[in-house]
């Protein structure tokens, strides 16, 4: 009886063995993707998610001016190619105030302000309109902006901390 049971070990135990060989032999695929893009810059690390601190702002201040002085910011584009694009395009997105249309909505405890953002001239940068043309130079450039807080109505404007998020976009010609 004792042989009989090698016998049959012995010849299973060469079939486990291919099957476990066969399982190595799996089959698996890898599968690549991405996209290829065609822009003439790229958008500088210290350009990304940048945070505008206004700091405390007294609400009395709303009494003799409808904005607080302005805070400006930079985004830079480096490794230019102008063989590729040779002027680029803001549209700055975001939620729009409803109570002071063409200004960024705000979220938080604050009533009665919003967040008006201007280009290095001082003219104000509509939510989801884009701006004029900016020419490219070759290499690095760097463009100016500027952020305040309105409240154009002082007995509306209530105390308490707020945020905004304004995303941008660049479009190259």
């Amino acid at each position: 009886m004792g042989c009989y049971c090698i016998r049959i070990l012995g010849r299973l135990l060469p079939v486990f063995f291919i099957l476990l060989n066969h399982a190595s032999w799996a089959d698996t695929d890898i599968h690549f993707s991405g996209i290829l893009v065609a822009e003439p810059c790229q958008l500088a690390t210290d350009s990304e998610d940048q945070i505008v601190d206004f700091g405390p702002i007294a609400a009395r201040q709303f009494i003799n001016n409808s904005q607080t002085s302005p805070n400006s910011f930079n985004l830079r584009l480096i490794d230019c190619d102008l063989s590729i694009g040779q002027s680029v395009i803001f549209t700055f997105t975001g939620d729009e105030d409803a109570d002071q249309p063409g200004l960024f909505a705000v979220a938080g405890e604050a009533k009665g302000i919003a967040i008006v953002l201007m280009d290095d001239e001082g003219n104000k940068v509509q939510p989801g309109k884009a701006m004029s043309a900016s020419s490219l130079a070759e290499a690095e450039n760097s463009f100016s902006f500027q952020a305040a807080v309105s409240g154009p109505e002082f007995s509306l404007v209530s105390a308490g901390s707020f945020t905004s998020t304004v995303m941008f976009s660049l479009e190259y010609n």
